[in-house]
């Protein structure tokens, strides 16, 4: 099995009326200040950003659960907020980024697929590129 750490920040949110959306903005906008990124990259293994999507009460329509950003390090033996995650089961879906809007509606194109059998495990963001982001749907 594959593992990954990532570490970072932390925030537990729902979808209800609008939270997330306020959370999130919230989280990666502490993420990018000055003196955090710096502390992150030192520790980071590639420069990638990720957001984590876990702890599912129900599922994404209804619940809490648990967001994480941040960058894969080594181990959890840092100040951060780490989750490990488990490499499993993914489809994985690949957009093209202009503006945060743009996560949004990949994400609206990934609620309407109904084909999708959702484990609710992991859900992430893969920030890997100029102007590219990937999706990784945890499946049965």
């Amino acid at each position: 099995k594959m593992y990954k750490n990532i570490a970072g920040l932390k925030v537990t949110t729902t979808n209800k009326d609008g939270k997330a959306e306020r959370d999130l903005w919230k989280l990666w906008e502490n993420f990018y200040q000055k003196d955090f990124r710096e502390s992150i990259q030192k520790i980071a293994k590639i420069p990638v950003n990720y957001a984590v999507y876990t702890n599912y009460e129900k599922d994404f329509y209804e619940g809490n659960y648990d967001v994480y950003v941040g960058m894969e390090t080594e181990n959890s033996e840092n100040n951060f907020e780490n989750i490990l995650v488990d490499w499993e089961k993914f489809e994985v879906f690949e957009f093209e980024y202009t503006s945060p809007e743009s996560v949004f509606d990949a994400w609206k194109t990934i609620w309407e697929n109904k084909n999708l059998n959702r484990a609710y495990t992991y859900d992430i963001e893969e920030y890997y590129e100029e102007g590219k982001f990937r999706i990784y749907i945890s499946v049965k």
